[in-house]
């Protein structure tokens, strides 16, 4: 999809939605965690993720980020 397709449809995994992306989210980052030696395997990892999703620390973190980019964005402008 496009790039508000893929914002829509992050947004909506971090928000609690369950099914196939959020799945395969899952398991992408689960692959990361433990390719980063964060966790000792995939079945770790997924869990992390899916208990990180759960709490909205995924969207906590999401949020803050994009409040950074904003902010960075907005001053970047100005001084131009």
């Amino acid at each position: 999809g496009d790039a508000a397709m893929n914002v829509a449809t992050l947004r909506a995994v971090f928000a609690g939605q369950t099914g196939p992306v959020r799945d395969i989210v899952s398991l992408n980052a689960g692959c990361a965690l433990m390719l980063s030696g964060v966790v000792s395997d995939i079945s770790e990892g997924i869990a992390t993720v899916r208990a990180t999703l759960d709490s909205g620390a995924a969207q906590k973190l999401l949020d803050a980020v994009i409040a950074v980019s904003t902010r960075e964005a907005q001053r970047m402008e100005a001084s131009s």
